[in-house]
């Protein structure tokens, strides 16, 4: 009798382990949480300063305030200024997300020219990166050139441990493989499989090539890093990469930049989570019918 007792509430503490599960499943997609287009990220400056009233900081001054002005008709924009010295040039750049509008991306740039000057005051290049812009100058052309260095790598929490086997890395890993696969035919991708989202993007001035080997490095460091984890961002000097789950989805719409084959990956990751959901609620079904006849029947005798 004690045997048979211990069998049973080790049965049913195993069903409640199932279902506690699958009400997380069922939690993470309808809980999201969103990320402001502003929210800062990263700052560079470098060591060395320009003289107040300089010609480099006239012709700087007049390329921050023609590429705001831009900002309000593109969503991305480089140029140089040679106006009051040619032998002083400022070269600048801003670039938003496809999906942001251009008013928000125009807000997001003024923002960050607001932290220019209290981050990187009289720095003679800077920049600054926030959630859906970045903007970058320097007295140096860096128009076209490949940068890898990595500015900045961060990792959610710990991948939730399910009580069955349940293989959520092979989601990651699909979605990521998919970033890499898109690199070379857009500078902006989006990707998905089942739990989780993510997206990638290269500054508009680099070649394809470029920008899919700066994507495929990031995406490694991604692998390497956050590979356990729920979220992981990695920003390298010309390019990013960043994957969530789906509760902390940023709610945007691939932009008609993102290439085919991601818009096509990301549906079919929508289909495969809705039809892992409704294998999920079977289960659970099952369980709790499965648990009330083994009741009824202890009861009975």
């Amino acid at each position: 009798m004690t045997t048979t007792s211990s069998s049973s509430s080790s049965s049913s503490h195993h069903h409640y382990n199932l279902l506690l599960f699958f009400f997380f499943i069922i939690s993470t997609t309808t809980t999201t949480t969103t990320t402001s287009p502003t929210t800062f990220i990263y700052a560079g400056c470098s060591q060395s300063k320009y003289s107040p009233n300089s010609p480099y900081e006239q012709n700087l001054n007049s390329l921050l305030s023609t590429l705001s002005l831009s900002s309000t008709l593109t969503l991305f924009s480089n140029s140089s200024s040679t106006t009051f010295s040619s032998s002083s040039p400022a070269f600048a750049l801003f670039q938003c997300l496809p999906s942001l509008p251009l008013p928000s991306c125009s807000s997001c740039i003024h923002t960050s020219l607001s932290k220019l000057s209290s981050l990187c005051s009289s720095a003679t290049s800077a920049t600054i990166l926030l959630h859906s812009c970045l903007l970058r100058y320097s007295n140096s052309s860096f128009f076209g050139h490949s940068d890898t260095t990595l500015l900045l790598k961060t990792c959610g929490s710990s991948l939730p441990s399910p009580p069955f086997s349940f293989d959520i890395t092979t989601m990651l890993d699909t979605t990521l493989s998919q970033l890499q696969t898109s690199s070379s035919s857009s500078s902006y991708n989006v990707a998905g499989a089942g739990y989780f989202q993510a997206e990638s993007q290269c500054d508009g001035d680099l070649s394809p090539k470029s920008c899919a080997e700066c994507v495929n490095l990031a995406v490694r460091q991604l692998r390497n890093a956050c590979g356990g984890a729920v979220a992981g961002d990695v920003y390298l000097g010309r390019c990013f990469a960043r994957f969530w789950s789906i509760n902390d989805f940023y709610s945007h719409k691939p932009s008609s930049s993102s290439s085919s084959s991601s818009s096509s990956s990301g549906n079919e990751g929508e289909k495969t989570f809705a039809i892992l959901i409704g294998l999920m609620a079977g289960i659970a079904l099952l369980i709790v019918f499965l648990t009330f006849i083994r009741r009824a029947a202890t009861d009975g005798k």
